[in-house]
């Protein structure tokens, strides 16, 4: 282990009474007028800040500052790509991005809604703009984009994660939108990459736990909750937010947004969120066919007049900065953005115009029961995941969340309908008790790993597919390996202690290798006996992966020879008579690579931090701890998703288990937590890699949520602006 790595498993730092603020050498332009002087920050020994003020608004206001001192490049990349501006950095390749949220109209319905917006939620978005606009004016030389941030940016923000990041989930390219869209220069946009989320392509192959355990099955007679978020390594941000007003949550926010976490817990409850696909976006096949006026297309008996406008959007280019004017075309579904065989294809998302998410956001971090929490559910803005969720009163409830609409179900809502057909259009949203939910069953358990709402604890107890209309669960929730696996581990056991269910998250059994192992040994014993010479010099090899006990481990070699062998085989999806030539093709390559085919998984398979600002790429040369985890395909707990980078031997991880924490409700809440790298995004930060170590060992930190016990493990302790 070399310095920076052993520094970071033997951190030891200095503490601080947590009360005393060192004098400010240098204060924060402005900072007196937002009440920054009343808002207190104490950094533990990891880093995370706890944020203390009188005001809801107040510690909003300090989560800001703290998360801009740690990560403002993440954030001010995330804003820029939701105001439309993504290819002022990245070129030809925001474009489509860009265009789908000018054509959504974010920036004009984000201000209407903070113009609608009551008191409170207008303080939390002003708080937010004043944070951020303090820091830069401390900071100038860090804002390369966006050099002033307005209140309404915070629910632009919402609005593009929840209601837009998913268009390539629902059958929109971000070549087809480019093309639909066009350009008054007469010029053809060059190619575009097809995910055109909010986030381009980042929500393929992820995954997430989430597990809740009664009483009953606990050892302490407390419920118990697990958050599980398989997402990139460097995505979240954890914090503890503690205001007088009475909003006190610990969590996480990711990717540079939200200015409230969206996963954690308080005093009384908690939640976790697992990816689901439920379909708050439908496509419209509108027809433009009066002559003489092709704005107007087909609606019933008659017609109705599209609306068009344009927008010019600057593109960076090799030699500056290019702009382009982009036309857009809307009917009263939505924006125009495909054509397809001569149709226009609108599209209709829901709650685009109304927003609301970070409202919802904010009444379930206040929620103090199981009661409470459902009616912030009921606010119906969060377009999607499900909900597990666990109370200091020993409820368990699970819901399939999110905003669906209301269908006339004789139409495919798989598919693009008839814009002119009134029949097509949405009744309204289902309201929380028409979706599949699971609440306080005699199991004592529920769980969802991106996973069928109908098998969310053990047969018997769950909701029946029969009793919701066939459109409202998309048919990718379906039962997965990890959801099998997750009901095994959780049914096994009469009682969980706190340790145990911590542990669980880090468990390495290869469900899908009970399944996979034997079909290849009696594939190979077919070959071997076909071809002797050739097969029989695997003997070794498939003796090794029969003996193994099916767990991934940094140690074992029989991992690393089942988990290529599974990739070359099994997911690229090659027949059963090519397996053995697989696994010939595995051995090759690991002696060509080491010299021998005896690897240890955790040699392999490595955990690695790389600068993002510098670009920089995983590389063998550089440092790195040995990781256990695997692919999520193949049923593991401990889901660990890396690649092997052209020109090196080795694999680095990319996602996978992004976030961990276990909660158990007793009068005040314990709870322990992991990230797999660090809370901050600088290299040269002693938290850029710390928590790395424990990581890899399937540890987890001790989360301070208790003010004495933040004050016992004080570091630091500041106002925002010093």
């Amino acid at each position: 282990m070399g310095r920076r790595l052993a520094a970071a498993a033997l951190l030891i730092v200095p503490s601080m009474l947590a009360g005393a603020c060192a004098p400010p050498t240098k204060t924060a332009p402005g900072t007196s007028m937002t009440g920054a002087e009343s808002v207190t920050i104490i950094r533990d020994e990891w880093g995370i800040p706890h944020i203390y003020g009188p005001t809801d608004a107040g510690v909003v206001y300090g989560l800001t500052w703290a998360r801009a001192e740690d990560r403002f490049e993440r954030m001010e990349e995330f804003y820029l790509r939701c105001l439309g501006r993504a290819a002022e950095k990245y070129g030809q390749a925001g474009l489509a991005m860009d265009a789908i949220t000018r054509a959504n109209e974010v920036a004009a319905r984000s201000k209407a809604e903070y113009e609608r917006s009551d008191p409170k939620i207008r303080a939390l978005c002003d708080a937010f703009a004043k944070a951020m606009n303090a820091f830069i004016a401390m900071h100038p030389a860090r804002a390369k984009y966006i050099d002033r941030y307005e209140p309404w940016f915070a629910l632009a923000g919402e609005r593009v994660f929840w209601s837009l990041y998913g268009f390539h989930w629902h059958g929109i390219s971000g070549k087809e939108v480019l093309d639909a869209v066009r350009a008054s220069t007469g010029e053809t946009p060059v190619e575009a990459p097809d995910a055109a989320g909010c986030e381009q392509g980042l929500w393929d192959d992820l995954a997430c736990n989430e597990w809740a355990v009664a009483p009953a099955k606990s050892a302490s007679g407390h419920a118990l909750l697990q958050i599980d978020l398989h997402i990139p390594f460097d995505a979240a941000y954890e914090a503890g937010l503690h205001s007088d007003e009475g909003y006190e949550l610990y969590g996480v926010t990711a990717y540079g947004r939200s200015i409230l976490p969206i996963v954690g817990f308080n005093a009384h409850q908690g939640w976790a969120f697992t990816n689901n696909f439920p379909d708050w976006v439908d496509l419209y096949e509108e027809t433009f066919d009066k002559p003489g006026d092709p704005l107007s297309y087909r609606y019933g008996d008659g017609y109705r007049r599209a609306e068009e406008w344009t927008e010019t959007v600057k593109v960076k280019t090799d030699g500056g900065l290019r702009e382009q004017t982009l036309t857009f075309r809307k009917t009263h579904h939505g924006p125009v953005l495909a054509v397809r065989d001569g149709k226009h294809i609108a599209v209709r998302v829901g709650k685009i115009a109304e927003g609301g998410q970070l409202r919802q956001f904010y009444a379930m971090g206040r929620a103090r029961n199981l009661r409470e929490f459902k009616a912030a559910l009921d606010h119906n803005a969060i377009n999607n995941q499900n909900v597990c969720f666990a109370d200091r009163a020993g409820n368990i409830f699970y819901v399939y969340n999110g905003l669906i609409p209301k269908r006339d179900a004789r139409f495919n809502w798989r598919q693009p309908v008839s814009g002119a057909d009134p029949g097509t259009e949405w009744k309204g949203y289902h309201a929380l008790g028409e979706r599949p939910q699971v609440e306080n069953p005699p199991s004592g358990f529920v769980q969802n790993c991106n996973s069928t709402p109908f098998r969310a604890t053990v047969d018997g107890q769950n909701p029946l597919r029969g009793d919701f209309p066939r459109y409202l669960v998309d048919p990718r929730d379906g039962d997965c390996a990890r959801a099998a696996n997750a009901r095994r581990v959780l049914a096994a056991r009469d009682r969980f202690t706190f340790e145990q269910f911590a542990a669980l998250p880090f468990d390495g059994f290869v469900y899908r290798a009970d399944e996979w192992v034997p079909k290849l040994i009696a594939q190979w014993k077919k070959d071997a006996a076909k071809d002797p010479d050739r097969h029989k010099a695997l003997a070794e090899v498939v003796e090794v992966v029969r003996a193994w006990d099916r767990r991934a481990a940094v140690d074992s070699v029989a991992t690393t020879v089942f988990m290529l062998w599974f990739e070359a085989a099994c997911l690229r999806k090659k027949a059963e008579p090519e397996w053995t030539d697989a696994l010939h093709g595995v051995v090759e390559k690991l002696r060509a690579d080491f010299g021998t085919w005896k690897v240890a998984w955790g040699e392999i398979n490595r955990h690695q931090r790389v600068d993002r600002s510098r670009s920089k790429s995983f590389r063998d040369d550089r440092e790195s701890l040995p990781a256990p985890g695997v692919d999520s395909s193949t049923g593991v707990l401990f889901a660990y998703r890396s690649e092997q980078p052209e020109g090196q031997k080795r694999r680095y991880g990319i996602t996978g288990r992004g976030y961990a924490a276990t909660i158990e409700f007793g009068p005040v809440p314990r709870a322990r937590s992991i990230l797999p790298y660090g809370q901050s995004d600088d290299p040269a930060s002693a938290h850029w890699f710390d928590q790395a170590p424990l990581y890899v060992a399937g540890r987890m930190k001790p989360v301070h949520f208790a003010r004495e016990d933040v004050e016992a493990h004080a570091v630091r302790s500041y106002h925002p602006g010093e």
